[in-house]
């Protein structure tokens, strides 16, 4: 057996075991069905967070689906905000490590923030569903009302104080950074 038949044999074994392997976990996460794909959501957040286990980014994906979906919002967008805002660390979602003006949950909202009109009565900011819910609706607010125009403003808007100019949003290195995780994780074009 030549080099050359040695290593195509090794690596067809590794390109075998790499499929059979993430057939099952397809199978089991797919309770058996083919064809059945994890949810997108799921999917992107088990992207930009590998940290998390598959389970855990099922659950988180879910809570953005359904915060995304009552607000009116793409909920890979989401994902990509949320991986801005707390990188999913587990610290960051339970509300144990809070961000530099106090920010916290995922969505890191700040108390006593603009975002906390559109939080639901009586909801804990550290609550996963809480963070999505009041993330979800300041995001819909900024895009329909109070930071109108191209998405690159709205989502730049997410986390300051004040609408900023379109060329001042283009150049957010916080925008900037959700418009990569967004199309890393296979999100639609990003609107103009």
């Amino acid at each position: 057996m030549t080099r050359r038949d040695t290593t195509a044999t090794i690596l067809g074994g590794v390109i075998a075991a790499w499929v059979a392997i993430h057939l099952a976990e397809c199978v089991g996460e797919c309770g058996g069905a083919w064809g059945e794909a994890r949810p997108r959501t799921a999917v992107a957040v088990a992207r930009l967070a590998p940290h998390l286990s598959a389970a855990r980014a099922r659950e988180i994906g879910g809570a953005i689906d359904a915060a995304a979906s009552a607000a009116g919002l793409d909920p890979v967008l989401v994902a990509a905000i949320a991986a801005r805002e707390s990188s999913f660390r587990p610290s960051v979602l339970d509300g144990t490590v809070r961000g530099a003006r106090g920010e916290v949950g995922i969505m890191q909202v700040l108390p006593g923030g603009a975002a906390l009109r559109h939080a639901p009565s009586g909801c804990d900011q550290t609550e996963l569903a809480c963070s999505l819910a009041t993330g979800c609706g300041y995001l819909a607010w900024l895009r329909d009302e109070g930071c109108p125009g191209s998405q690159w403003r709205w989502v730049a808007a997410y986390g300051r104080r004040r609408c900023p100019s379109e060329a001042e949003a283009r150049q957010d290195a916080a925008t900037l950074r959700a418009r990569d995780y967004y199309r890393r994780v296979g999100g639609a074009a990003w609107r103009e």
